[in-house]
């Protein structure tokens, strides 16, 4: 412990050491465009933002579900849930499985996800 009240650190310790795994600029694979059509999420968008007919959602999820369908529509305020919602969403349509398990999926940590909602009338 004495040794670290007088130890610096170098910057060679951190930028010029050999990174194990990274790939740097001559790396073995190119990197992938991830982009997504406009198009594509402004679907997506319409998707994740609409309460199926005859569902009759709790009045607050209703208006997160507001909330979000006003993001897509004016393309501003898009919340990390929203973003997320659509990462997930367009890895799926592009035939990538995701998976999302636990708890926290429906309530709890992550309850801003939404991604499980429940009818009020018949559970």
């Amino acid at each position: 412990f004495e040794y670290s009240h007088n130890h610096r650190p170098k910057v060679s310790d951190w930028l010029e050491a050999k990174w194990e795994g990274f790939k740097g600029r001559h790396q073995l694979e190119r990197i992938k465009p991830t982009g997504v059509a406009v198009d594509k999420l402004k679907s997506l968008g319409s998707a994740l933002s609409t309460i199926p007919e005859g569902f009759t959602a709790h009045k607050t999820i209703t208006t997160v579900f507001d909330r979000r369908k006003k993001m897509f529509e004016t393309g501003e305020g898009i919340d990390f849930a929203t973003a997320e919602a659509l990462a997930f969403g367009t890895l799926l349509t592009e035939g990538f499985h995701a998976r999302l398990t636990g708890q926290d999926v429906e309530r709890g940590t992550f309850s801003h996800r939404h991604a499980v909602i429940h009818d009020q009338t018949n559970g």
